[in-house]
Order: C-alpha cells, then sequence, then structure tokens
C-alpha cells in the first residue's frame, strides 16, 4: 500500500499519524449522504478525498507497526502486517445498520492487521507491546478482546487507536487460526449476505446450516485448540517435558489431534461453501 500524500497534513508533535482536515460536522454530513443516498452539498468533502486521507492514515499504520520490529517477540517469525481503509460498500453498509454512528467516530474505517502463527500468550504479547508503544508516544488505546464471547464465531483482539488530531483506528491481532476461519466466514458473508456477521440467520436451510457449523467450529473446536496450546506452554514453563511426563505426553498427542481435526474441518467447510457458492449463482468461494 503506497502512501496517499498527505504530507501537508502529517502527524502533530509526538505520533506519526496525520492530522485530520476536516471536522466532525463535515463527516457526520458526509456519513450522512452516505447512509441515505444522497448527494453531498459543497461545504461536505468529497468521499474519495476523505478515503484518500484514510488510506493514508491506515499507511502510517502500517510503518509504525514494521517499526516495532515484531518478529523479535515472535521468535524471529515476522508476522504479516497489511492495512487500508473500508470500501464504500462496507462502509456504508455500516451506515446503516447503526443509523445513530458518525462517520468521524467510526474506528473501523481504516485500519491494520497483524496475523501470525502465534499461541494466544504471543497474541497478548504483541498487543500489549503495541499498546506500551503508543501510549509512550502519547497515543491513547482502547483493547477488544473478541476470543471468548459470542461474535457470530469471529474471535481476534482489537486494539483501537486513538491519536491526538487525528482520528481513530482500528488494529486487528488474529493468530492464523483466527485468521482462516474468520477469512473464509468472511468469504461466505460475501456470497450469501454480509448480515451473518451479525446474527442474522439466512432463510435458505443449506445455508443457515453451513453458516451454524462454522460458527460453531470456532466456538468450540478452534477455542478448544488454542486454549489447549496454552497449557502445554504453561507446563512446560513449569519444567515438564513430554518425552519424561506421561501426562504432558498425552495432553501434546490430545492438542495434535484437535489441530488435525481443526484442519480436516475447516477444509470441509471451504468445500462447502464453495459449493454453496456455485449454487447460489454467485462466485466460487475463495478465502485469501
Amino acid at each position: 500500500m503506497g502512501n496517499s500524500g498527505n504530507d501537508a497534513n502529517r502527524g502533530m508533535p509526538g505520533h506519526p499519524y496525520p492530522i485530520c482536515p476536516w471536522s466532525n460536522r463535515q463527516l457526520r454530513h458526509l456519513g450522512d449522504s452516505l447512509r441515505t443516498g444522497t448527494p453531498v452539498d459543497g461545504k461536505t468533502p468529497h468521499y474519495d478525498d476523505v478515503m484518500e486521507w484514510y488510506g493514508g492514515l491506515a499507511y502510517e499504520a502500517v510503518v509504525f507497526l514494521e517499526k516495532l520490529e515484531l518478529h523479535r517477540l515472535l521468535e524471529g517469525q515476522v508476522p504479516a502486517i497489511t492495512g487500508r481503509p473500508k470500501t464504500v460498500d462496507t462502509l456504508t453498509e455500516k451506515l446503516k445498520r447503526q443509523p445513530t454512528y458518525q462517520l468521524g467516530n467510526i474506528q473501523g474505517v481504516a485500519g491494520a492487521r497483524v496475523e501470525a502463527r502465534m499461541n494466544l500468550i504471543q497474541q497478548d504479547t504483541l498487543v500489549n507491546h503495541v499498546v506500551a508503544s503508543h501510549e509512550q508516544i502519547g497515543v491513547p488505546c482502547e483493547v477488544s478482546d473478541l476470543r471468548d464471547d459470542d461474535h457470530s464465531g469471529y474471535r481476534a483482539v482489537h486494539v483501537i487507536v486513538k491519536p491526538p488530531g487525528s482520528r481513530r483506528f482500528e488494529i486487528q491481532f488474529r493468530t492464523m487460526v483466527q485468521s482462516r476461519w474468520a477469512n473464509t466466514y468472511e468469504a461466505l458473508a460475501d456470497v450469501v449476505g454480509r448480515d451473518i456477521r451479525y446474527g442474522s440467520v439466512p432463510q435458505e436451510q443449506v445455508v443457515a446450516d453451513a453458516v451454524e457449523l462454522m460458527q460453531a467450529l470456532s466456538r468450540d473446536l478452534a477455542k478448544t485448540l488454542e486454549d489447549s496450546g496454552v497449557t502445554l506452554i504453561s507446563l512446560e514453563q513449569r519444567g515438564m517435558k513430554a518425552n519424561t511426563d506421561k501426562d504432558l505426553a498425552e495432553m501434546v498427542r490430545q492438542h495434535e489431534h484437535l489441530m488435525s481435526q481443526y484442519e480436516e474441518q475447516m477444509e470441509n467447510m471451504e468445500t462447502t461453501l464453495r459449493q454453496i457458492g456455485s449454487e447460489l449463482g454467485g462466485s466460487p468461494l475463495t478465502p485469501s
């Protein structure tokens, strides 16, 4: 992702994020225009200009994360760090779904994502480091842990970053287990309707069954798998070794069995979802 050319509005002293050139009122009017489908007036910024600015914000978020050298916290593994603003369709849908939302206060208009083959402890470590790094330069953050409560199966940790003078944005942290599920579910939502991400139940029974299976796969198997990994790490840190402790060796086997189950069920679900996409006349599901 390239810089969006916001050099004239680059960060305030102390942080790298661009200063927002529009007032809350101006962004609210643009949000109302997107929500209702009415043209903007001469005092309201154009959508393309606003998204270009948010693209620059996302770019600076990625640059900031890359400078933190997060691989040092992951035993040398380099995480995938990406960033981008929302599409107009996604943003308009969000504004319509939440009539009281104001565009300038939506933290997900732009953001970044950090994905890595990591366990839950490492995920927490990355989150805490990124939050502390922002707070050291006077940028407050808020952590939203979505790994335990029901969010239509979605599991991750989000950090809402609130740079003074700029606009809040979101950084998503996902393990590879969480990421594979989320990408597959997102691909399903693109074909059968994005409302399934917010608890809606599709009318077609075969689609409703697939949604329920996907949510259960995340809620039960994926969560159990990742919790099992944390337990193993805790026991190993206490000095237990699989080659000498029978109980630990059995737990390792159970964990590997859970991983095998998860991989197999995800492959089966991805095959099912591609079939659903073809039957509904949409593009075959190709999770990214």
